[in-house]
């Protein structure tokens, strides 16, 4: 390969490298998002069975 072909092909990497990176970063905040909706969930549920628990001893 000449140096032009060797500096395309690096190129050409790079622009993939940054494409996969751009995705893995909106998995990411994807993924934060739905971890924040489950902890929210999971709050709910904490308190909806405590005010069952608790609504039992009265």
């Amino acid at each position: 390969m000449t140096a032009r072909g060797d500096l395309d092909a690096i190129i050409s990497l790079r622009a993939k490298i940054d494409n996969i990176d751009r995705s893995l970063m909106k998995l990411v905040a994807e993924r934060m998002k739905i971890a924040e909706q489950i902890g929210i969930i999971k709050k709910s549920l904490q308190y909806l069975f405590y005010k069952q628990t608790v609504g039992r001893k009265f």
